[in-house]
């Protein structure tokens, strides 16, 4: 990424002699292109970048709102990983599927996507580490966090009691909740350990994942696109609306079917 956490390495790999380029994982879907613009692009660390590849044409005029002199290195070339998920190249990934359809087979696949709230090491940890990193330095950001981190809290909470209802209602399918790298898997374990048909598991790359799944549920999470693009059946749960933190019209969701109450996730499943 090009944050205020990589100038000095850049600087140390230039002055070493390194060419140096760097795209942004996130740069797909933001919540809040302000805070993104902050958090994720600063100029002294694409000052030392022989190029930046963007994901679009968005994504490449919002990092030019803060680095204007930038624009003959920043270049619109999408991403490698979704590149993959292209009906010509998805097969890569086509004996993993088989083997995991294989394994479990029919399954609704749950991507959880609340490490800000859920974190491994901790809810408090997210808001310490912006502080840590100099991002966090005003009353009214770390209230604006913790704003978002409240708001994730209650989506989850919602996803945790859909879980139950969905493998009462779908008793021929098994349900993978797949929490986010980053969340804490044993908080998601204990939640669902009476709950028999549903499995906890974050092994290997997504997309075999999504291919082998009858139906993808989830909330604004990047995999939400990418379960479109591979052409599976795909629900953005949306229990709670935030006028900024959560839009109906945010990409993931709005590419998707969205399903406001359990009900409805379970009828379009």
């Amino acid at each position: 990424s090009i944050s205020r956490t990589k100038t000095a390495h850049y600087h140390r790999l230039r002055r070493l002699g390194f060419a140096i380029v760097a795209w942004c994982e996130e740069g797909l879907t933001y919540r809040d292109k302000a805070k993104y613009q902050f958090e994720r692009v600063y100029a002294a660390s694409v000052e030392p970048l022989d190029a930046f590849f963007a994901w679009g044409d968005v994504h490449r005029e919002d990092i030019l709102e803060i680095v204007p002199n930038a624009s003959d290195k920043i270049h619109v070339h999408g991403n490698p990983r979704f590149d993959l998920l292209r009906s010509e190249l998805r097969d890569i990934f086509r004996a993993e599927a088989n083997e995991i359809a294989f394994r479990f087979g029919p399954y609704i696949l749950v991507n959880s996507n609340f490490s800000k709230f859920n974190s491994f090491q901790g809810r408090q940890d997210f808001i310490d580490v912006l502080r840590a990193r100099g991002i966090l330095t005003k009353q009214e950001e770390a209230d604006y966090y913790t704003r978002f981190i409240a708001h994730l809290g209650t989506v989850f909470e919602a996803f945790v009691a859909l879980i139950p209802q969905l493998a009462k209602a779908l008793p021929d399918h098994q349900i993978i909740v797949r929490p986010h790298p980053s969340e804490d898997h044993g908080r998601w374990q204990d939640e669902m350990r009476n709950v028999g048909s549903v499995h906890v598991i974050g092994e290997g790359n997504v997309a075999p994942w999504i291919m082998s799944a009858t139906a993808i549920i989830h909330n604004a999470c990047t995999t939400g696109v990418e379960s479109v693009l591979l052409d599976r059946p795909t629900i953005a749960y949306v229990p709670v609306v935030h006028e900024l933190f959560n839009r109906l019209t945010y990409l993931p969701n709005a590419v998707g079917t969205i399903a406001k109450t359990a009900d409805e996730v379970i009828e379009a499943t």
